[in-house]
This record gives structure tokens, C-alpha cells and sequence, in this order.
């Protein structure tokens, strides 16, 4: 567990804090009803719109009539029947069946467009369907009787019956669950697909016309005499509500959770944006009876009444979101204060704060402010108001416009002051908290007394193994000292082991022999590997060994003399006349150096990438081509890793305890090694590929040097390519009487005469 989440979770502890994101929830949306005329002859009782934009009526004698331009224009279709028609289900957009009179039922597969009879094996009075897939439908009679389809209605079979009963409407939330309701009140529900059904008390004896379930267990149910009923328990328990009318209620359909409509006798048109809590007369402008209602959507609802009446909704207003609630305390005295983050287009202009514990009456605690954005704030005391500490605070937010309350019960908050909760629940913690708080405060005197009086000893200090894997966190001592050290290792000595004071100390040291890079610690060695100063120091303290080294080794001593020849480019144009250190610097100036020398057998290749060699090696800044000092590593075999090889060639020249892998990447990357492949066309096949990808390794090659007899393939780095001029005629005589003259054991040959019978030797064999 990381110290930043540590300090979170104790800072939320102590502001006793609780943060809800809201539910999803159904935004509530408030439409005014307008008459359609539709220009259609006959009468409709059943709507049902499968898309926004395809809908289609049922009525009288088998009556059909459809849109699909979501209202605007209505023709009739042949329905290929003459009973009265009055249920409709589209378990799909294509897919829906119609039943009525005399065992009728007709199925559809291309949204209404055309229709087929199929045979329901009955000729009672089909008045209700219902679909929970394109397969599994259920069709219920007035006389009792449940038939049951399994294939898409192709064939039809008796499942169940009440004799003596009235059914009016059927509703099934899935393939298995689903409610019968009809006459007297009586209310079924079975859990087997409709083989058995079981009756349920409604708590009246008013006859029921429709009934819609959401889910398992959110249904309503109503009929005659304005009665609704709700039930939260799959109809265990059924509740009446308070319509606020006395006409017969003939369909109800709910939108979503929160917003649905009744339609009735008389024009009545009832809303609820809460669930039912509230019921709402709207005007609808007319007295007819009202049948059928439905909604596609927010902006796709229609009414049927009774004579071709056709009503269709206009949005008027939606609801915003409760997207977060969160509370927190806002005093020692258990004030809380409630923050509601809203999301909407609208903006409403009111919102309250209602809440309550268990199954108690909601409590209206005020009309929350707005404040930035979209957030509104309350707040208030618990104490104030009955609730106690350890009370479960369920919160419900009303929000007010134009139209019904629209309720959302957002969130629960468990009450208790901050103190209480901070040691009642956290009683090891804060005691833990105590404790890591003393120890960090030692560790950081200590670590501060190191940085004044020992600076260079906090590149090796509190290297202690760290455990990878994400472990739980307990307040124990062995816990405190991995805190301790995670501490120590991921903020304290990274940040004082970037001060020059440590880095210059350390440097010190390491000259005096007193320190190697093999004992750093973790943060110490990702810092000093890429610092130019402690790299050099480097360089300077095994400047000896490599001295030694490089003598003895034949490649290089056979090509200690280099006489300075024009060197061309890949065009032929004279790239340096005279190569000198001074006439590479421009090529070390840059950030990457990559220098290719080509040339035939002889020319003289290997003997200059030796003179690089040597002059970035020379102590004397002025005989360098580079700022600072580099150590040659020759590479003259084979090779499929290149890291590999030149830790090998160091460890030969150098003690090998010191030079740890990540070392050697620091140096490579800051230029502290000049890398020498010679001879690379006449390595094997697998060398050249894997020097000519060098700068797709993981490990970055600062300065390189290859000799080869063709140009190798380094694809579009920037690079420089030379080729040695060939000796002729004119060349040879000044080339030999250099080269001779260089060598320490020819110096008769400063003497102009000998120089001359020299040359004309040479030029009589040339």
C-alpha cells in the first residue's frame, strides 16, 4: 500500500466523508397531449409503436392501420381477419402479434407491413398477449384460459385456466415470470412459464384492466374506480396508491422506473415522474374513453381513444441527473453538508432534500442552493431532525419544474460524528498512524544529520529489498520499516541524492578508492549513471588500467601510427583534408555519433578508427575531439550482443567487481565509450545485422565507429561516412617518409638526404 493512499484514506476518515455516485436512473420527462387526425375510418383501442418511427393501431373487425414516418401519415393494412383486435406485443422492432375475438391471433415479422393468421387452437375471446422473446408468448381469454407458445406462435397449446374468472390483461417480465390480472380484483403470478399459476391478494375487489411489471419485482396493476396498485415485491404485497380520480382506469405504461402514464374513461390522462408516489391529472382536451397509451420514446407517445381519437405527447421538459452525491462533515458539532453535482440540459428551479432511516416517513429537510457549475449544497444537522449517530441516512432529492414531483432516491450515508468514527472503527490505525509518524520523523532526522555530516554515505544507506507484489497493509514494526524504507528509497534519497553536495562528495571518495559503484543503492545508481560529473570520474580512475590495457593489445599497437590522409565522402567530394581531432569535433558535437570509415583492403581504415581511439582517449583536452574524456572499446570478432561484448572487453582491462550493467549503459549513452566494430563486411551475417540495428537496441550507443569494406545499412539515423583516399604516384613517397619518420626506431630518416635516396627507391618501385 503506497504512502499517498495511507494519508487519503486518513484524511477521509477525519472529514468523514462519503461520496455516492448516483444510480443509473430514468430521467423523468413531463409532454402536453395534442389531437392527431389520422384521416383513417374505423375504431382503435390498441397502439403499439416498435421504433419511434413505426407504429401501428388495432380495433374493430380486424381493423389495421400503420405509420411509418412515426405519425405524420397513417394508411390501413390488411390484417386478413374480421374479429375484433385488442392486445398487441412486439417483443422486436419486426417481430409482434395481435389477438382478439374469436381465438385470433395474427403475427407480423416486418414491423405491421403485412400480417399472417395464426391458429390459437380456442375460440374464446383473445383480450391480452405477451411476448418475453421473438419464441416464448403467452395469450390470455376473457373466460379464464392461458395458451402458450414456445415457436413464434406456430403452434398454440392450452397451458392453464381459472374457471369462473375474468382475465383483462397479461404481463410477463421474463420467460418465466409473469402476472395475470381481471375481474374482482384477482391478481395471478407464476414463476414456471404459465404451467401453474398462484393467486395473489390485491387488497381489492375493483376490476382490474391492465398491468405492466418493469422488473421482477416493480409492477402496478389498474382498473375501475381510479384504482392503482404498486408492489416492490414481485406482488407479494400489494399497495394502493392515490390516483386522485374516480373514473375507470382502462392502460397504464410505464416509460422507464420513474415516468409513466394511465389513460381512462372520460379523457383522464394521469403522470407520475416518482415511481407512482404522486399522480397528476393532465389535460387531454377531450371526454371520450381513453384505451390504449404508448411511448417509443420521450419524444414518441401516443393515446388511442375510443372513435378514432388519436392523441400524440410534445416534450415540454426533462428532468437533469443526480450524477453524484457526497457528504461530508462541516463543523465539530456533526453539521454535514450535502453537495449535489446535477447533469441535464435543463436547469430546475427547485431542489429539496428529503431524507429518512429504515422504512421511516421521508423527512423534507430544505430546498438545497445552487452553487458553481451544476452543483447544489444543503446543509443541516442530523440531531436536529431525530436521526441519531449510527442512524443509515437513505437520501431522495426532489427536483421541480413545470410539472409533477420528480423523486430520486440517490444514496445512503451512515451517520455518525467524525470522532466517533475515527476511533471506533480506526482504533489501530490512528495508534499505527502515531507510531509511522514518529518513526518517519526519525528517519528524516536521521537522513538529514547524514546529509550534513556524511553526504557521500546516502548513495549506499537503505538499500533494503523491496517486495514488488501489492501486499496488505497492518501497523506492525515490520510494516513500519517497509514503510520506512519505501519512503526512503522512492522520495528521500532520490531527491537528496540529486544535490551536488552528495554527488560531489561521493566523487570524492570513489578517487580516494574509498567506494565502488557496486555498492550504491537503488535511487543512488539511477541518478549517478547519467551524471556527466561522476561518469568522468570514472574515466579518470580507470584512465591507468586502460592505459595498460590498450598496450597490450596487437589490433591497436600494430596501428600506433595513423599518417594524416584526405578522407571523401560517399560522393568522392573531399569530406577533411587533414584529419585531426580538431576536424572531428563537429561530428562529436552531436548527440549521437555515428561514424562509418569504408574502404578496400589496406586502405588504411582500421589504422584511423585507432587514432579516433587515441585521441579521445588523450588527457589533454586541447588533442581531444570531444570535451571530455572516452575509453576506446575495439570490437574485432563476432558478435549477436553488442552490451555483452563491451562489458567483456572492459572487464578485461578493468576490475571486473566494478563495473555493473547499468554503469556500462550510463557510459555508453553519455558518450564516456567509443565503440569500434572494425572489419564488418568480413564478419558473419548475424554480427552485421545486429551492428547495422544498433539503434533499435534497448540499450542507447552513444559514439560508434565501424570499419567496413562496403557501407553498412544503418537505415535513418544521422551518421558520417568516410572513405580513405587511395595512395598513388604522387601520395606514396610523403606517405611512407611520414610513416617512417613517426616510427620511434627510424630516426636516421630526419636527415633530408636520406630522405631523398628514400624517395627515389620508392618512387622507381611505384
Amino acid at each position: 500500500m503506497r504512502i499517498a493512499s495511507v494519508l487519503v484514506s486518513m484524511l477521509l476518515m477525519f472529514l468523514g466523508t462519503s461520496i455516492v455516485a448516483a444510480e443509473p436512473i430514468s430521467r423523468p420527462f413531463l409532454v402536453s397531449w395534442s389531437n392527431v387526425e389520422a384521416k383513417i375510418d374505423g375504431d382503435f383501442w390498441e397502439i403499439h409503436f416498435s421504433t419511434p418511427l413505426n407504429g401501428v393501431l388495432a380495433g374493430r373487425r380486424g381493423a389495421i392501420a400503420r405509420t411509418t414516418d412515426a405519425g405524420t401519415s397513417w394508411y390501413k393494412t390488411e390484417s386478413g381477419v374480421e374479429a375484433d383486435l385488442w392486445s398487441a406485443s412486439f417483443p422486436e422492432p419486426a417481430d409482434g402479434w395481435i389477438v382478439g375475438d374469436s381465438g385470433t391471433i395474427i403475427v407480423t415479422h416486418d414491423g405491421g407491413a403485412t400480417w399472417r393468421k395464426q391458429n390459437s387452437r380456442t375460440n374464446s375471446s383473445l383480450v391480452g398477449v405477451s411476448f418475453s422473446n421473438a419464441r416464448q408468448g403467452w395469450a390470455i381469454a376473457s373466460d379464464g384460459k392461458v395458451i402458450h407458445t414456445s415457436d413464434g406462435g406456430e403452434t398454440w397449446e392450452w397451458r392453464w385456466s381459472e374457471t369462473g374468472t375474468t382475465f383483462a390483461a397479461i404481463s410477463f417480465a421474463d420467460y418465466r415470470t409473469g402476472w395475470i390480472v381481471g375481474g374482482e380484483g384477482k391478481i395471478f403470478r407464476t414463476r414456471d412459464g404459465g404451467v401453474t399459476w398462484q393467486r395473489q391478494e390485491s387488497g381489492t375487489s375493483q376490476n382490474l384492466w391492465s398491468v405492466q411489471f418493469n422488473d421482477l419485482n416493480n409492477g402496478w396493476a389498474i382498473g375501475e374506480s381510479g384504482t392503482v396498485l404498486v408492489t416492490h415485491d414481485g406482488g407479494i404485497q400489494w399497495l394502493m396508491q392515490s390516483s386522485g380520480t374516480e373514473r375507470d382506469l382502462s392502460r397504464i405504461y410505464f416509460v422507464n422506473s420513474t415516468t409513466a402514464w394511465i389513460v381512462g374513461d372520460g379523457g383522464t390522462i394521469l403522470t407520475t415522474r416518482d415511481g407512482g408516489e404522486h399522480w397528476r391529472i393532465q389535460q387531454s382536451g377531450t371526454k371520450r374513453l381513453l384505451i390504449g397509451v404508448h411511448f417509443a420514446d420521450a419524444n414518441s407517445g401516443w393515446i388511442v381513444g375510443f372513435r378514432g381519437l388519436l392523441l400524440k405527447a410534445t416534450l415540454i421538459g426533462v428532468s437533469p441527473e443526480v450524477e453524484e452525491i457526497s457528504t461530508r462533515s462541516s463543523g465539530v458539532l456533526g453539521e454535514l453538508k450535502v453537495v449535489l453535482k446535477l447533469r441535464g440540459e435543463s436547469e430546475p428551479t427547485g431542489v429539496y432534500l428529503w431524507a429518512r432511516t429504515g422504512r421511516a416517513a421521508w423527512i423534507n429537510l430544505g430546498e438545497a442552493r445552487p452553487t458553481s457549475g451544476a452543483q447544489w449544497t444543503y446543509s443541516w444537522r442530523p440531531s436536529q431532525v431525530g436521526f441519531h449517530a449510527g442512524d443509515e441516512i437513505e437520501y431522495k432529492v426532489q427536483l421541480e419544474d413545470a410539472g409533477p414531483p420528480a423523486f430520486v432516491i440517490v444514496g445512503r450515508f451512515l451517520f455518525e460524528p467524525w470522532w466517533i468514527r475515527l476511533w471506533r472503527d480506526n482504533k489501530k490505525i490512528v495508534a499505527g498512524v502515531l507510531i509511522a509518524t514518529s518513526a518517519l520523523l526519525l528517519l528524516f532526522a536521521a537522513t538529514t544529520a547524514l546529509f550534513v555530516f556524511a553526504p557521500a554515505s546516502l548513495a549506499h544507506v537503505g538499500a533494503l529489498t523491496q517486495e514488488k507484489e501489492k501486499v496488505e497493509f497492518k501497523f506492525s514494526f515490520g510494516s513500519l520499516l517497509s514503510l520506512g524504507n519505501r519512503l526512503l528509497q522512492e522520495f528521500l534519497l532520490p531527491f537528496l541524492c540529486r544535490r551536488s553536495r552528495v554527488k560531489q562528495a561521493w566523487t570524492a571518495k570513489y578517487l580516494d578508492g574509498r567506494v565502488k559503484f557496486s555498492n550504491l543503492n537503488s535511487p543512488a545508481r539511477k541518478i549517478f549513471f547519467g551524471d556527466a560529473g561522476i561518469l568522468d570520474a570514472w574515466v579518470v580512475r580507470v584512465a591507468e588500467q586502460v592505459e595498460v590495457g590498450l598496450k597490450e593489445i596487437e589490433f591497436f599497437q600494430q596501428r600506433g601510427v595513423y599518417v594524416e590522409f584526405p578522407l571523401n565522402d560517399s560522393r568522392g567530394d573531399c569530406a577533411i583534408e587533414r584529419p585531426s581531432p580538431e576536424a572531428f569535433r563537429p561530428v562529436f558535437r552531436r548527440t549521437q555519433t555515428v561514424i562509418s570509415i569504408v574502404g578496400v583492403g589496406g586502405a588504411g581504415k582500421s589504422t584511423l578508427a585507432c587514432a579516433l581511439g587515441r585521441w579521445v582517449f588523450d588527457p589533454d583536452p586541447l588533442s581531444r575531439p570531444v570535451d571530455h574524456r572516452m575509453i576506446p572499446v575495439l570490437l574485432a570478432e563476432n558478435t549477436t550482443n553488442l552490451l555483452d561484448s563491451i562489458a567483456a572487453y572492459l572487464r578485461r582491462m578493468i576490475d571486473p567487481e566494478d563495473i555493473p550493467v547499468d554503469l556500462i549503459r550510463g557510459l555508453l549513452a553519455h558518450k564516456r565509450l567509443l565503440v569500434v566494430v572494425d572489419a564488418l563486411s568480413e564478419r558473419d551475417a548475424v554480427t552485421q545485422a545486429h551492428v547495422e540495428q544498433f539503434h533499435k537496441l534497448p540499450d542507447r550507443v552513444g559514439a560508434l565507429v565501424v570499419t567496413s569494406r562496403t557501407e553498412p545499412e544503418f537505415g535513418p539515423i544521422e551518421r558520417t561516412v568516410l572513405h580513405p583516399v587511395k595512395l598513388d604516384a604522387r601520395r606514396i613517397v610523403p606517405f611512407i617518409i611520414s610513416y617512417l619518420d613517426r616510427r620511434e626506431t627510424e630516426g636516421r630518416l630526419r636527415d633530408g638526404r636520406t630522405q631523398l635516396v628514400l624517395g627515389e627507391k620508392i618512387l622507381a618501385l611505384a
